[in-house]
């Protein structure tokens, strides 16, 4: 079985404070910083020190991804195993591990940040 860390209610995907540290300190997980031109000062990190952004809103939170992680990621869903959904999630979140069988091809859909995952299937517009 694959397991997909997704959100479980209406708000949006993030991890709370205590969760990023858990991933810089037992996974190895680099920060980086926002330049004078608002760009990650290193894009191989994987999470931003959003206090040094100019727009930083403390209703954001201190930290958050470089780029969307994917859902599958083992460090990701482990942290959310160790620390549960309570202190996992972030203030807007409550973080599900959902699991699928190893063969399907999934992708995760939402409404107003509400998440879940369903197979992959071919659309025409």
């Amino acid at each position: 079985m694959q397991k997909i860390v997704i959100n479980n209610c209406f708000g949006g995907f993030g991890l709370s404070e205590e969760a990023f540290k858990w991933l810089i300190k037992n996974k190895g997980w680099r920060t980086t910083k926002y330049n004078k031109e608002g760009n990650h000062e290193d894009d191989t990190a994987e999470i931003v020190d959003l206090t040094s952004g100019k727009y930083y809103s403390s209703i954001m939170g201190k930290y958050g991804f470089t780029n969307d992680p994917e859902r599958d990621n083992k460090d990701l869903v482990e942290v959310v195993e160790v620390l549960g959904t309570e202190r996992a999630s972030d203030r807007f979140a409550e973080l599900k591990i959902i699991e699928v069988p190893n063969d399907v091809e999934w992708e995760i859909e939402e409404y107003d940040g509400n998440e879940w995952v369903s197979e992959k299937h071919r659309t025409w517009h």
